[in-house]
């Protein structure tokens, strides 16, 4: 299954094949092919995957396994309604097998959120915000759910939608609406289960 392309944050995520890397590319900087025959099919192939980004709030399965262990590291994300808009927005709700029968959960932003444990204020439909502290990604621009946290860990599986909202380190908030929580349940439940198929 190929990456959906679209927004930055994709390109932090690998993408083994290079066609699918260069398509990704050139949809992200709107590279637009010379027109002639052979330029034009692969114009038509990076429309094909902006297309299917744009098809809705769903959540969308990409298929990967660790070369060297070879198991399975998939993962599935749910892009925000604000992807894309602005540096101080969530782009995309992510979980991902960890190869190990588990799963991290994450939410990618367009900005730098800090390299120190991040505030992350969230309301799953019309409950209760939660405030919680997550840790940061590496490159600063990601916030990982800590492994013993379940109430948001639950409320994926149980609500509509949530609005997510993290503090920066500089006191800037970024927010993302991730609506579609209940779309394609099928693909985020096999994440959720660490990759563990029922066969």
């Amino acid at each position: 299954m190929t990456p959906k392309c679209g927004n930055q944050w994709v390109l932090t995520l690998e993408i083994e094949a290079s066609n699918a890397r260069l398509a990704c590319y050139d949809a992200v900087f709107n590279y637009q092919q010379p027109e002639d025959k052979a330029d034009s099919e692969a114009a038509e192939s990076t429309e094909t995957i902006e297309g299917e980004n744009l098809s809705g709030n769903s959540w969308v399965l990409v298929e990967q396994e660790d070369g060297f262990t070879e198991a399975d590291i998939s993962y599935v994300y749910l892009e925000s309604a604000q992807a894309g808009t602005g540096m101080q927005n969530l782009d995309a709700l992510l979980i991902r097998c960890n190869g190990e029968g588990g799963t991290e959960i994450l939410i990618v932003s367009s900005g730098f959120l800090g390299n120190d444990r991040l505030r992350v204020r969230y309301r799953f439909d019309d409950n209760e915000p939660i405030s919680e502290r997550w840790s940061p990604s590496t490159d600063g621009q990601a916030a990982f759910l800590p492994s013993g946290y379940r109430d948001f860990r639950s409320g994926l599986t149980s609500s509509d939608g949530v609005l997510i909202e993290v503090e920066a380190f500089n006191g800037a908030r970024h927010q993302g609406e991730f609506d579609g929580l209940r779309n394609n349940t099928e693909d985020r439940d096999f994440v959720l289960s660490g990759c563990k198929s029922d066969s």
